[in-house]
C-alpha cells in the first residue's frame, strides 16, 4: 500500500490512541448522566453510544460470520460445509440468547460493572 507520508507504524498504534480519546470521553459522559438529576437529561444523550455499539456489531458481523462462512465453502470438503456453517451460526446465536438473558439486569443505571 501507498503510505503518502504515513508512518507504517501509526495504523498499529490507532486501537490504543482510540482508547486515550474516547475513554476519558466516555468517563465524562458518565459522570454527566450519574450526577445530574434524571429529568434535567435528555434522552438522546445517549444516542452515540448506541450507533458506535451498532457500528462495532457491523463490524463484527463484518469479519466473524461472513469471514467464518467464506472458510466453511471455500476451505472446508463438501461434506463437512454444512456443520461448519451450523456451528457458525450456533456461536452467534448463544451470543444472541446471553445479550437478551442479561438485558433485564441492565436495567439498573447505577450498575457499573456490566
Amino acid at each position: 500500500m501507498a503510505l503518502h507520508g504515513t508512518p507504517s507504524d501509526l495504523l498499529q498504534n490507532l486501537d490504543p490512541i482510540a482508547l486515550i480519546v474516547f475513554i476519558p470521553l466516555a468517563g465524562s459522559g458518565r459522570h454527566y448522566v450519574y450526577n445530574s438529576s434524571a429529568k434535567s437529561i435528555h434522552v438522546w444523550i445517549q444516542a452515540p453510544a448506541y450507533v458506535l455499539v451498532a457500528l462495532s456489531e457491523a463490524f463484527v458481523i463484518v469479519t466473524v460470520i461472513v469471514t467464518g462462512l467464506e472458510l466453511a465453502y471455500t476451505q472446508a470438503p463438501t461434506n463437512v460445509r454444512s456443520v461448519l456453517s451450523s456451528l457458525s451460526w450456533l456461536t452467534i446465536g448463544v451470543a444472541a440468547a446471553i445479550s437478551i438473558s442479561l438485558n433485564p439486569v441492565l436495567q439498573d443505571l447505577h450498575l457499573v460493572w456490566p
